[in-house]
């Protein structure tokens, strides 16, 4: 299952309960702008969702911006 770090506190709805900012977490879930990719599954993931609403997906935790 792809996992996540929470940029912000959010609300994950599969586990009915709140993810505190910086927390690391698995979900099946569509990703959240507050997500941040931790393995190469969750990138894919992200990017596939970002690319259906006609955004560029994110990049991986620790990898270089833009």
């Amino acid at each position: 299952m792809p996992r996540y770090r929470a940029s912000e506190a959010i609300y994950l709805s599969s586990e009915r309960r709140l993810i505190a900012e910086g927390e690391t977490f698995a979900s099946d879930e569509i990703p959240g702008r507050a997500w941040i990719a931790l393995d190469a599954p969750a990138v894919a993931v992200t990017a596939a969702a970002g690319a259906a609403v006609g955004g560029a997906g994110r990049r991986l935790a620790g990898s270089p911006g833009k």
